[in-house]
């Protein structure tokens, strides 16, 4: 028994190790990387505000600068995936959170045609999540915004929670296409995405978040009965 615990406990130094030399590369490479890229994103905005008339040039040009804040996107999300767990963590109202979220984003959902919905019954006066606030409110957004993207034709989507064992359970219900098994299995992978722009870090970003928390994010699904995403997060009793 001894010598499988030491085997356990070699393996999490060992993942350990490897996260901090991934953080320190990631830093390294955004450093290098960024600062071509502002480069070329600063010309070609400066060459489309001196007045370029030749219009396959502007749009050359523009292609240019999306690619750039593309690029910059995803090496923010690559910094993001390698510095969690170096936060502060503190007591968080979870429920003034959800609503924070939920009446941020409820007016751009109602432009693409998709209600959002709030089932708060149970009640959180009592219980304390320990976690990072922003963070939490990151995840949220992500699942909230993996939703919509999924009804490009309207729909609703309702949040809820409940209590599972000793766990806050906060679940994201989308009416949206549901997904097949093979897209199921992969999509907490980093770098995995079904989306034609997306970088496929986001939901790895919120997985990692989540486990950092003592938590978990779980996807229930199926093709053409839509999404479930349940965010599990350890609470704490008064």
């Amino acid at each position: 028994m001894r010598q499988v615990q030491d085997i356990t406990e070699s393996k999490k130094i060992a993942e350990a190790q490897r996260l901090a030399q991934l953080g320190r590369l990631l830093a390294d490479m955004a450093h290098e990387v960024n600062n071509p890229l502002m480069i070329i994103s600063g010309r070609s905005e400066l060459t489309l505000l001196e007045g370029v008339k030749d219009g396959k040039i502007k749009d050359t040009l523009k292609i240019i600068m999306d690619q750039c804040f593309l690029a910059k996107d995803i090496i923010q999300s690559l910094l993001k995936y390698s510095r969690i767990g170096k936060i502060e963590k503190g007591d968080v109202d979870i429920e003034k959170t959800l609503e924070l979220i939920t009446d941020i984003l409820q007016h751009h959902l109602q432009l693409s045609n998709i209600v959002l919905e709030k089932d708060f019954k149970l009640d959180l006066s009592g219980m304390v999540v320990v976690g990072n606030e922003k963070q939490l409110q990151e995840i949220f957004m992500n699942v909230v915004r993996n939703a919509a993207d999924a009804m490009p034709s309207g729909g609703k989507i309702t949040v809820s929670t409940s209590k599972e064992k000793k766990f806050l359970k906060i679940d994201v219900i989308d009416t949206g296409e549901g997904m097949p098994k093979e897209v199921m299995d992969r999509i907490l992978e980093p770098f995995f995405t079904t989306k034609p722009k997306g970088t496929g870090l986001g939901l790895a970003v919120c997985h990692t978040i989540v486990q950092e928390h003592g938590g978990q994010l779980r996807y229930a699904s199926e093709p053409g009965k839509g999404t479930t995403a349940s965010i599990l997060l350890p609470i704490e009793e008064k």
